[in-house]
């Protein structure tokens, strides 16, 4: 999978829905451009980020899909990490 990642010219995700991506967090740390509706791990990311592509409808997904190339995604990967983790989990706790 990792060679695939290093190869893709941007990531296409077709979810209407999903809890957390782990096909998208894998795009994101290889700076993928991704192509996808609001949801998941998405919808933690800025939608004005570099290489970020959101679509609501089929149209939308189309017409990103013309594209013959995408800016390269430059994500903030610090909210992803074992630190940021533990301080959600333990927010999540404290309820």
């Amino acid at each position: 999978l990792y060679y695939l990642y290093g190869q893709a010219t941007a990531y296409v995700s077709f979810s209407r829905e999903e809890s957390f991506g782990w096909a998208l967090a894998d795009a994101i740390m290889f700076d993928k451009p991704i192509i996808s509706r609001n949801v998941g791990v998405v919808s933690s990311l800025d939608p004005s980020l570099k290489g970020l592509y959101i679509y609501n409808d089929t149209d939308g997904l189309i017409s990103f899909l013309k594209c013959r190339s995408f800016e390269r995604g430059a994500y903030d990967k610090t909210c992803f990490s074992p630190k940021k983790f533990e301080e959600k989990l333990l927010s999540i706790a404290r309820l």
